[in-house]
């Protein structure tokens, strides 16, 4: 997607604190743009054009200035309220609230980081009261860092009561600025939950449309989601930002009387309309026990499955306790589990477990497994009694028996399972129950290793839900979809699934969802190069489950485990994989403990290789499914780092075997890159097919390390090398240190020479204390100057201690050469001539296992002068990289002087090549901006000045020209030469 700015005219319309301003800024960085507010200005030929808070004037005039704008000139147009006649205009891109909201794991994040909040739970309530408005999360999030703690149902008023900062910016900043009309629907809607044109009007509201449209597209209502309001669908329901309803209630207060009259109309209406959840609630608000008992009893069932647990628990609860039956308490019970309160939801059903039933059991068991402990809810599954029968109930109750046994790898009994669920619901005809035995199957699909059946039962378990309107299960299906596209290596489908899955979790606070949507967003993003972002995702799973008290909170860790290998952190990683294997060893969940043990295998591998094969192999033993490869090819690496060749092969050969006939397109490329380590004669052709594999996927990551990789084998070509070399700089802006999957490579020394001198060892720049030695600092610059080639030991004595005795000087060298190494390898992971190579009488800096930039700018210079007019976009990266001479703050020494020449000289090569191709291909600001560039290091180069004067005059820009001209004549001059006469148009 192009970014939101880049239309011809945008429109980012919202609400004061959406971070409008700061979001075009981000989005223009880089642009020429000019700002301007509160005027319509006189526009030049400027890039892009900001109007930030536009004055009230007509549609006309408006739309006269859009088309007075010069063509080429970006306009963008920064508003709290709409502008009139501006939609009418063409090709108009609108940015609006949905665009500006913060997600919720980003708001997770900031609550956290900024404002020490970490409890996931309340995280998750700030962005539901919030909705992501920006300033209102911040606002929220200072309120938290002070205010004592309160219960969920005073938070509101905690956080935005009379007073407070929040009560005070949406007062003065928000309602403030909004017109009569909507000003008069707010005070009424304030009270209510979902609201739609059609509730307005059966309310008396005349004409609301206009008004509700203005609070949608300013972000003081947003789309409430529902099962039975499809996208589109002219009767959509939207809601009140939470804490903008708590504000304007207490501003524009409603007497008690007509507030119950208001609610209980407004509860018929949702009720006749199906919308349970908000019935319930209007209900229990006007006081109204009956009719919030007889919506419960009708349609309980119906309110979770369309997202409303949470409204269901705070109704069953209001409810006077004579009322709590059996089958209030199983729907409490059931409603509770959904929003992960499973104390609470255990405590429930036990008080009915005297009569364990088909129904009780599934509910009661489903607990168990949600909590990660599947013998327990194997345990409870099998003491249920089965009903005569077979209905809704014994299919839910089969299926959750099913998954549970999915859990612990048994690949029959979670079959067998599975196909009774199927028969039970198909008796019954219940689309819920046949979408839980699908999802079941589908569980099982990945268990015996069948893709095509886990895809078909995922398809037809989706259509099932959705004509339930059970969105609890649809948002289910979803989430473990985006699982079996990341099986198969389809990460940006998986991601745009596991969001989706989120997002409707959130909605309907299905807590046992949110969470694995979370994680499965997390490895996608992972695999996409997305680190930071995958990160918070995986952070908030960890703080959900760890609320829930669910063992499930070992997979977040593993995605955690996971980042901080690739990131070179190997005590962290370490760490993490062994909480995991912690947490599922006593659970017997193998689909985390797998991983897990592999994990921990690679981590351990250098410092424990004995334990490390140990577990490596306990893993493949245990994997199943699309496990198994994966296990088969962690084992391999260590059995690679342990010199058994024989034993790495083995495992190679079978995880291609097993992933070719899972369709895992990871596992395959995964499988070639071990093969590649084991045969280095092969490595370059099957590093290429691995890194096309990857590539299909979309996995940014893996691309780029086999780039990497690839570029620094012995016979790679320039272009590999080339492609390597910004491949690795693209990690490191990623945070991503490690290129091999064992932690166990060489040190990574990139060292900077032009402009600042900076040495950087895994990521990390060297300071100045971790040289020890002075001396050992300015060998390396000696050596860096000699490119690679051997230099006398008699001679970097001369050059370090000038006129000292030699039988002195040798000691001191040998010292200087082993603290040096030291500082390139503080590890000791590689060989002592690993950097340096040394003889009896000379010494080298080993050039091929160091990064050093001017040894890149050179070689990519060269190579981008050989293209010739199809170079210039590696020559203009080449350009970048030349920050400054090679060593400049050693300008007087001469062993630095040849080196500085040749790069000064190589740069200056290239930008002529890029002031020449500019010219080819008439890029006349291009062009100016390059032969300037030369003129100011080479002042009285006369060619550049010749040129720059015929590039002006032949655009027309004589007066230019004309000052180009004089300044050329001026330098000639002082050196004492002639210039030449020249045409600069004008008269000139």
């Amino acid at each position: 997607m192009s970014p939101p700015a880049s239309a011809w005219c945008t429109l980012v319309i919202a609400a004061a604190g959406y971070g409008k301003t700061e979001a075009v800024r981000r989005w223009l960085r880089g642009d020429r743009a000019t700002w301007h507010s509160a005027v319509l200005p006189d526009l030049g030929d400027e890039d892009v054009a900001v109007l930030d808070d536009p004055p009230a004037v007509s549609a006309a005039e408006l739309r006269a200035f859009v088309e007075r704008a010069t063509p080429g000139t970006r306009l963008v147009f920064v508003s709290r309220l709409p502008l009139p006649g501006l939609a009418a205009v063409p090709g108009l891109r609108m940015v609006g609230p949905a665009d500006l909201a913060l997600p919720p794991a980003r708001v997770a994040a900031i609550l956290r980081e900024r404002y020490g909040v970490h409890d996931a739970d309340l995280a998750r309530r700030v962005h539901g009261l919030t909705a992501g408005w920006p300033a209102l999360v911040h606002l929220t999030g200072a309120r938290l860092a002070t205010a004592a703690p309160t219960s969920v149902e005073l938070l509101p008023a905690r956080i935005a009561g009379p007073g407070t900062a929040p009560f005070g910016f949406v007062e003065t900043e928000v309602l403030a600025a909004l017109p009569p009309g909507p000003r008069r629907l707010l005070r009424a809607i304030a009270h209510l939950g979902p609201v739609s044109d059609e509730l307005c009007r059966a309310l008396g509201v005349d004409r609301p449309e206009r008004a509700l449209d203005l609070l949608l597209r300013t972000g003081l209502l947003v789309p409430a989601r529902s099962a039975a309001r499809p996208p589109g669908d002219p009767r959509s329901a939207y809601r009140l930002v939470p804490l903008l309803a708590e504000v304007v209630r207490t501003c524009w207060p409603l007497s008690e009387g007509r507030r119950h009259r208001l609610l209980r109309d407004a509860a018929g209406w949702y009720e006749r309309e199906r919308m349970i959840g908000a019935a319930v609630t209007a209900y229990r608000h006007a006081a109204d026990h009956a009719g919030c008992l007889r919506v419960l009893r009708e349609h309980g069932h119906a309110g979770i499955a369309e997202g409303s647990a949470a409204a269901v628990t705070d109704a069953v609860r209001a409810l006077p306790p004579a009322s709590h039956d059996r089958e209030l308490r199983l729907l409490l019970g059931q409603a509770l589990t959904v929003t992960g309160h499973y104390d609470e939801a255990l405590a429930t059903f036990a008080a009915e477990e005297h009569h364990l039933d088909a129904g009780l059991a599934w509910r009661l068991g489903t607990v168990h497994y949600l909590r990660a402990r599947p013998h327990a809810a194997v345990e409870t599954f099998e003491r249920a009694e089965l009903p005569a029968v077979a209905d809704a109930d014994e299919a839910m109750l089969h299926a959750s028996h099913a998954l549970a046994h999915w859990m612990l790898g048994d690949v029959v009994r979670s079959g067998e399972l599975s196909e009774r669920a199927l028969a039970a619901a198909r008796h019954d005809g219940d689309p819920a129950a046949g979408a839980m035995a699908h999802t079941a199957l589908a569980m099982h699909a990945t268990l015996s290793g069948d893709p095509v059946a886990n895809a078909e039962h995922y398809e037809r378990a989706l259509g099932l839900a959705e004509r339930a309107g059970d969105v609890v299960q649809t948002a289910r299906v979803r989430a473990n979809r985006a699982g079996l596209l990341l099986n198969e290596g389809s990460y940006p489908e998986a991601l745009a699934e596991a969001l989706a899955a989120a997002a409707l979790a959130e909605t309907c606070d299905a807590m046992a969802v949110l969470p694995v949507a979370l994680c499965n967003a997390g490895e996608a993003l992972t695999l996409l190069g997305r680190i930071d972002e995958a990160t918070d995702h995986f952070g908030y799973a960890v703080s959900l489950y760890q609320r829930l008290g669910s063992a499930k909170v070992a997979y977040p860790l593993l995605g955690l485990a996971d980042i901080r290998h690739w990131r070179g952190q190997r005590q962290l990683a370490r760490a993490a994989y062994e909480e995991a294997v912690r947490i599922t060893e006593p659970t017997g969940d193998l689909q985390a403990l797998v991983p897990a043990l592999s994990g921990l295998a690679l981590a351990l591998c250098q410092e424990d290789p004995d334990t490390a094969a140990r577990l490596a192999t306990r893993a493949t033993t245990m994997a199943t499914g699309g496990r198994a490869a994966r296990a088969l090819i962690v084992r391999g690496w260590v059995a690679l780092l342990g010199n058994d060749l024989d034993c790495a092969t083995d495992m190679a050969r079978q995880a291609a075997d097993l992933a070719r006939r899972h369709r895992d397109k990871p596992a395959v490329a995964q499988a070639l890159e071990l093969r590649a380590a084991i045969d280095p004669a092969q490595a370059g052709h099957t590093l290429a097919e691995a890194a096309t594999t990857w590539q299909v996927t979309g996995a940014t990551l893996h691309v780029d390390r086999l780039r990497v990789v690839r570029g620094r084998l012995p016979d790679s070509g320039v272009a590999d090398r080339i492609e390597g070399r910004a491949a690795a700089e693209r990690l490191r802006e990623a945070g991503v240190q490690l290129i091999s999957p064992l932690p166990t490579e060489p040190p990574q020394v990139s060292i900077s020479t032009l402009g600042r001198f900076e040495v950087v060892v895994n990521g990390a720049p060297l300071p100045p204390s971790a040289w020890q030695s002075r001396k050992a600092r300015e060998l390396l610059r000696i050596l860096l100057s000699r490119r690679g080639r051997m230099i006398g030991r008699e001679e970097i004595a001369e050059l370090l201690w000038p006129g000292e005795e030699s039988v002195k000087i040798g000691h001191r060298l040998s010292v200087a050469l082993s603290v040096l190494r030291s500082v390139l390898d503080p590890d000791r992971r590689a060989a002592n001539d690993h950097f340096i190579r040394a003889s009896p009488g000379a010494v080298a800096l080993d050039a091929s296992r160091v990064t050093i930039d001017v040894e890149d700018f050179l070689e990519e210079a060269e190579h981008g002068l050989r293209l010739g007019r199809h170079g210039r976009a590696v020559l203009a990266g080449v350009e970048r990289h030349y920050t400054g001479d090679f060593l400049e703050d050693e300008p007087y020494e001469e062993w630095a002087v040849a080196t500085r020449e040749l790069a000064r000289a190589t740069y200056l090569r290239v930008v002529r090549a890029l002031a020449g191709l500019a010219v080819e291909a008439g890029d006349v600001e291009e062009a100016i901006r390059w032969l300037l560039r030369i003129l100011d290091l080479s002042p009285y180069d006369e060619q550049p000045h010749l040129d720059l004067v015929r590039v002006l005059r032949d655009a027309g820009r004589h007066g230019e020209a004309r000052r180009a001209y004089r300044r050329y004549a001026a330098a000639m001059r002082a050196i004492g030469v002639a210039p030449t006469r020249l045409a600069t148009g004008g008269g000139g």
